[in-house]
């Protein structure tokens, strides 16, 4: 679907911002714009990739756009987390003591049912260490 999506793109003039995001999960992403100025977000076909996506590159996207003020990030300590990859590893958390936040993810690949538990996506950073601080993005409630 992707490469069509690309054939697609590439014959109505559109112009590739973004072609997927260093990140382990949520990266196969792609940001246009389109001929007559339109933006378009492709997300990934996976439930779970689609919203780390969106929360992730939608809501600067949408600050781009609004031309509103990029927000302090939130930061916090995810305990026993680290990153193995060469790649941002994104993981549903909620907080449970102070500074303190555990992944809600059942598997080493969390799922869209995950996010259920969760109360935001930490964004650990590639080789850190466990209780390094991590950006946090907040889940809607």
């Amino acid at each position: 679907m992707r490469v069509r999506l690309r054939e697609l793109l590439d014959g109505s003039g559109a112009t590739v911002v973004v072609d997927g995001v260093n990140m382990q999960l949520g990266g196969r992403q792609l940001l246009t714009v389109l001929a007559d100025g339109r933006v378009l977000l492709a997300l990934p076909e996976d439930a779970f990739d689609a919203v780390v996506a969106l929360m992730i590159t939608g809501r600067l996207l949408v600050d781009a756009l609004t031309e509103r003020a990029r927000r302090r990030p939130m930061l916090g300590r995810p305990a026993e987390l680290r990153s193995h990859h060469s790649t941002t590893d994104v993981v549903p958390v909620k907080q449970v003591d102070g500074p303190l936040w555990h992944s809600t993810a059942v598997a080493a690949s969390p799922r869209l049912s995950d996010l259920l538990d969760a109360t935001a996506l930490a964004l650990v950073s590639p080789a850190s260490e466990p209780h390094a601080l991590a950006e946090l993005i907040l889940l809607p409630q």
